[in-house]
């Protein structure tokens, strides 16, 4: 399921790389076109790592959180400073929204499933299951 969120996220990501890469690689962008957009093209390249492989529970949770960070970022920076009259401001509220949304589920969600199985297992001998000791069998009268 997750490869598949990073997918779509991917995907998202790369239209949306592509459509401010005028403003970013245009002949005479400033550096600070660099420091605000470089980030997302981070993350799109985190999604499709993410979508082509399993990585380690370590990475994924930088995958994740750095997308919460940069998406959320956008997100609040937007709604803040753009008023949503519809259109194009409110397809990137959704889309940042909703990328945010999936990238803090994940964040929490995208775990490692040997890791599930051993929190299950008893890890000391006082967690461990013993069966019940059988009842001694006793002689009551009547049993005869």
């Amino acid at each position: 399921m997750f490869k598949f969120l990073s997918g779509i996220l991917a995907l998202g990501g790369l239209c949306w790389g592509l459509f401010v890469f005028v403003l970013v690689f245009a002949p005479g962008a400033t550096e600070l076109g660099y420091v605000v957009f470089l980030p997302g093209y981070f993350v799109t390249f985190e999604y499709l790592l993410r979508a082509c492989w399993t990585p380690s529970i370590e990475l994924r949770r930088f995958i994740w959180g750095s997308s919460a960070v940069v998406q959320g970022s956008w997100l609040v920076f937007y709604v803040l400073s753009v008023p949503i009259r519809g259109g194009i401001q409110l397809l990137a509220t959704a889309w940042w929204t909703i990328a945010f949304g999936i990238s803090v589920y994940a964040l929490f969600k995208d775990v490692d499933p040997a890791n599930l199985v051993q929190r299950a297992l008893p890890t000391d001998e006082t967690e461990k299951h013993t069966p019940p000791k059988a009842l001694p069998s006793s002689s009551a009268p009547g049993d005869g």
